[in-house]
């Protein structure tokens, strides 16, 4: 039986997997059947997939797509039987929308090809990476795992090498790259933005950022999920070699899964980032089980403060915008800055210009004690 933590969080999870409808073009499956042969497959070994929305041949968005952890064998056998742990469904085509909506309809979308929506990337390309794996693209376990007689794989370093090789060559031309993520695959953006960088920039692209949304997991001591299930993803996945190889230097074996957390690997991110976070993540405190002592505001006080700290205080390029609306994920274009200003708006800004260009050096916030409700909405 799943444990009512983990059943919370799969159900949170999903609804980071939707956005709203927009007349967008089809996206196209790539499945990466012959690097399947070499390890890189979902949870039930199927192969790991992406999906192209081909746009500007110079610009483009890489989004990790969120939906959790698998935080036990148990939840990773149950994960292997559905879409986050087997591409066995996955359409040929498709809108973006349709393949990344659940059973909710998010209020804003970073990905759409509607100028109005966004008015900066919606000729953009996108890589839309398929999450099958169940630990944010970091584990590479070759051993084999047998759960209740099914075989198990926990490849995610090989499905994002997969996915690179793909990729690079198809980016040669690239100026301009953003690497983003919703929730888990918003961490997985944190984790990943300086190997991204390394190697598109080795071939030539000009300009690398990261972007992740709702991805700044801090560790939560006491609680099953922000303490051992996470824990448990890190250790049982392997996953040393796909968080920062700088946080792991920092710290002792006994410590090394501290890096799985955001409030850890910001700190030794070189790549510049925007993050999107709200300081009332609402599936956040959830999993934190903040309730009767711990209050939604002081959940806010500390995951400002870890942002100011970890994330804007180890690098001055890094910029955020940090609202205090309570959600999880997108609202793209939905809450505005003390200074009026929209996410889409406070990106572009810092983009052009840099943190340092800009006299709020790249801290777009609301600032607002919990609950907002004017915090959620764009006038």
């Amino acid at each position: 039986m799943k444990s009512p933590t983990v059943f919370l969080l799969l159900m949170c999870c999903a609804a980071c997997l939707r956005v709203a409808d927009t007349a967008d073009a089809n996206a196209t499956r790539i499945l990466l059947t012959e690097a399947a042969k070499h390890g890189a497959v979902c949870i039930d070994g199927s192969p790991a997939a992406l999906y192209i929305r081909p746009g500007s041949k110079s610009k483009w968005i890489i989004h990790h797509e969120g939906g959790g952890w698998c935080e036990s064998l148990d939840d990773c056998l149950k994960r292997s039987t559905e879409g986050l742990g087997s591409s066995i469904d996955y359409p040929i085509s498709a809108p973006l929308s349709s393949i990344m909506k659940g059973t909710h309809q998010a209020n804003g979308d970073y990905l759409s090809d509607d100028p109005a929506v966004n008015p900066m990337m919606a000729e953009w390309s996108v890589a839309y990476l398929k999450y099958c794996d169940g630990g944010s693209f970091t584990g590479l376990n070759t051993s084999r795992t047998v759960h209740n007689g099914t075989e198990l794989y926990f490849r995610g370093r090989a499905v994002l090498g997969a996915m690179q090789q793909y990729l690079l060559p198809k980016m040669g031309s690239a100026t301009d790259v953003v690497i983003t993520g919703d929730s888990a695959g918003g961490l997985a953006a944190y984790l990943h933005v300086d190997n991204w960088a390394s190697m598109l920039e080795a071939q030539g692209t000009t300009r690398v950022v990261g972007m992740p949304d709702s991805g700044f997991f801090p560790y939560y001591n006491g609680t099953t999920h922000f303490g051992s299930g996470m824990k448990w993803v890190f250790h049982h996945m392997n996953s040393t070699g796909g968080v920062p190889a700088g946080c792991i230097a920092a710290h002792t074996a006994e410590d090394a899964s501290s890096c799985f957390f955001a409030e850890n690997a910001a700190r030794y991110i070189k790549t510049p980032c925007f993050a999107l976070q709200s300081e009332y993540d609402s599936d956040q405190m959830k999993w934190a089980e903040i309730h009767g002592t711990r209050t939604e505001n002081q959940w806010g006080l500390h995951l400002s403060a870890l942002i100011e700290q970890r994330l804007l205080g180890s690098n001055s390029r890094h910029g955020v915008f940090l609202d205090s609306c309570s959600h999880h994920c997108w609202g793209w274009g939905l809450y505005r800055s003390t200074s009026g200003v929209t996410q889409p708006q406070a990106f572009q800004e810092w983009y052009d210009k840099g943190s340092e260009g800009l006299a709020n050096k790249g801290y777009f916030r609301q600032n607002r004690p919990y609950p907002c409700d004017s915090c959620c909405h764009g006038s």
